[in-house]
C-alpha cells in the first residue's frame, strides 16, 4: 500500500521530498530501522487509511525510543536561497518565539548561517590578535628604517642642493662686489666663485654625512666632491653662455637657471653620488627605484627651500607616502604616521588601526554558499527547491498544548507567506505534534499526504 502510495506522489509532484527524506533516515541510527520498517515490510506497517492519531501511537509503540516532539516545516517550489525566503525565515523565527509559547528553538538555514558567521568573527577576532602580536616588532624595526631613509634623503638633498646653491651665492656675493662683465670675464668670476665655495661645500658635506675618519674623508673629497663639484661647474658655465651677467639679470633669472642646472645635473652625478652612501653609509642611490624616488623630490625641492629642515622633511615624507600607497607597502604607509620618537602605545595603536583596516578588506562568507555542505543539507536538498525549519518544543510541553501550537505556527506561516508574497511554493507541517493535530487546515496544498506518509516524519 505505501508503494502505490509512493507511485502516487512521485507521479503527481515532481520534486517531492519522499526519496530525499528517505534517504536521510535509512542513513541514521534508529532511523534505519523506520525506514526498514516502512519499506520493506511484508504487510505496510502504516495503511493509507491511518489516522494521523493512529500513526502516532503505532510509531511510539513501534520505536518507544524516538523523540517525537518536534515539528518540521517543509517547504518546496522555486529556489529555496532567494532573499524571500531568507526574510521569511528571519520574520517566521521572531514571531514564533515571541507569539508561540511551547516552541523553545527554531532552527532554521538563517540560524545555521548565524553559526557560521560567529565562527568566522572568532577566528577573525583571534587573526586578528595574532596579526598585532606578529606587527608590532616589524613596526618598530620599519620605523628605524624609514626615519633612515629619510634622514639619508635629507642629507642626500642638502649635499644636491647645497653645492650648487653655494656656488650660486658665491657668484651672487662677487658680482655685487663689483665682479661682473663685461669688466670681469666669466671664467674668472666663476674660478673665484670656485674657490669661496670650496670650503662651504666640505662644511655641507661634513654636516651632512657626520664626521669622517682621515680615509673616509679622502676618499670622499677625491672621488666624489671634486668631480661632481667639476661637473656642476662645468654645466652652470654652460648654462650661463649667452646671458648677460648683470646683477639685475642674475638676481632675476639666476635661481631659474640653476634649478634647470640642478635638474640636469642628478643624472651624469649620480654614480659619483652613489659613492657617499656606498662608503660612509652604506646606501646607495642607484637602484632604478631610489633613483625614482629621488627624481620625484626634485620636482619639489629647490635651491630656494632645501635649507629649511621642516619643509624638506615634508617634501620627503609626502613623496614617500605617495610611493607607499601600493598594497604591499600600506604597512609602510600606516607606520610613516608615527612620531620620530614613538611610545610603546603609538607603536600598539598604529598596528591595531592598521589590522583593523586590513581586516575589512576581508569579507564573510556568503549566504548561504558559505554554510558547509554537511550542515547545509540538514536544511536544503541537493536541486535547492526544497527546505526544512525544524521546531523544538518544551520538554513539559502536553498534547493538547502541542497540538494547538502547531495550529498557530500553520496560521502565521500562511500569514507572513501572504504579506511577503512568497508565490510558487508550498508548506506543509509535519512530525510529531502535526499528526496528531488536524492537518488538512494547516497546509496548502496536499494535505492528505500528512496524515498517509510516516515516511515524512524526521525528529
Amino acid at each position: 500500500m505505501l508503494e502505490r502510495f509512493s507511485k502516487f506522489v512521485i507521479e503527481k509532484h515532481k520534486y517531492i521530498l519522499v526519496l530525499w527524506l528517505a534517504l536521510m533516515i535509512i542513513s541514521t541510527y534508529p532511523f534505519k530501522k523506520v525506514g526498514e520498517a516502512l519499506t520493506y515490510s511484508e504487510e505496510p506497517f502504516l495503511p493509507s487509511y491511518v489516522e494521523s492519531r493512529e500513526a502516532y501511537r503505532l510509531l511510539r509503540e513501534k520505536f518507544p525510543k524516538l523523540n517525537l516532539s518536534d515539528v518540521i516545516l517543509v517547504i518546496k517550489g522555486g529556489d529555496v536561497r532567494d532573499q524571500l525566503v531568507r526574510e521569511f525565515l528571519k520574520k517566521l523565527e521572531e514571531e514564533v518565539k515571541r507569539e508561540i509559547e511551547p516552541v523553545s528553538s527554531v532552527d532554521t538555514l538563517n540560524k545555521a548561517y548565524e553559526l557560521v558567521l560567529s565562527k568566522y568573527h572568532e577566528v577573525i577576532k583571534e587573526r586578528k590578535e595574532e596579526t598585532i602580536r606578529d606587527l608590532l616588532p616589524k613596526a618598530k624595526e620599519l620605523h628605524s628604517n624609514l626615519m633612515d631613509l629619510k634622514a639619508t634623503l635629507s642629507k642626500l638633498c642638502r649635499i644636491i642642493y647645497g653645492v650648487p646653491f653655494t656656488y650660486y651665492e658665491m657668484w651672487r656675493d662677487l658680482i655685487e662686489e663689483g665682479y661682473s662683465p663685461p669688466k670681469y670675464d666669466v671664467h674668472y668670476i666663476d674660478e673665484l666663485a670656485f674657490l669661496r665655495a670650496k670650503p662651504i661645500v666640505i662644511g655641507i658635506y661634513d654636516e651632512a654625512l657626520g664626521k669622517l675618519n682621515t680615509l673616509a674623508a679622502f676618499t670622499l673629497y677625491n672621488f666624489l666632491l671634486m668631480p661632481y663639484y667639476y661637473i656642476f661647474h662645468y654645466l652652470w658655465d654652460y648654462s650661463l653662455r649667452g646671458i648677460y651677467l648683470s646683477r639685475n639679470n642674475l638676481t632675476k633669472s639666476g635661481i631659474k637657471v640653476l634649478n634647470e642646472v640642478v635638474g640636469r645635473l642628478l643624472y651624469p652625478a649620480r654614480a659619483l653620488l652613489s659613492l657617499s652612501f656606498e662608503y660612509p653609509l652604506g646606501r646607495s642611490i642607484s637602484t632604478p627605484g631610489t633613483v625614482k624616488l629621488f627624481s620625484l623630490i626634485l620636482r619639489k625641492v629647490n635651491v630656494t627651500n632645501w635649507r629649511y629642515e621642516s619643509t624638506l622633511n615634508a617634501i620627503i615624507e609626502g613623496y614617500l607616502r605617495s610611493e607607499l600607497k601600493d598594497g604591499q607597502y600600506r604597512f609602510a604607509e600606516a607606520v610613516l604616521k608615527l612620531p620620530s620618537s614613538p611610545s610603546e602605545a603609538d607603536y600598539l595603536r598604529v598596528v591595531r588601526d592598521f589590522v583593523e583596516e586590513e581586516f575589512k578588506r576581508v569579507t564573510p562568507p556568503p549566504y548561504p554558499n558559505g554554510i558547509p555542505p554537511r550542515l547545509y543539507r540538514k536544511y536544503v536538498n541537493r536541486s535547492n527547491d526544497t527546505m526544512l525549519v525544524y521546531f523544538y518544543f518544551v520538554k513539559d510541553c502536553d498534547e493538547r498544548e502541542g497540538i494547538e501550537a502547531v495550529k498557530r505556527i500553520g496560521k502565521v506561516v500562511r500569514s507572513l507567506m501572504d504579506e511577503l508574497g512568497l508565490r510558487g511554493y508550498t508548506a506543509y507541517l509535519t512530525g510529531s505534534y502535526a499528526f496528531l493535530a488536524d492537518t488538512r487546515s494547516l497546509v496548502f496544498k496536499d494535505v492528505s499526504i500528512i496524515d498517509k506518509a510516516a515516511i515524512f516524519l524526521i525528529t
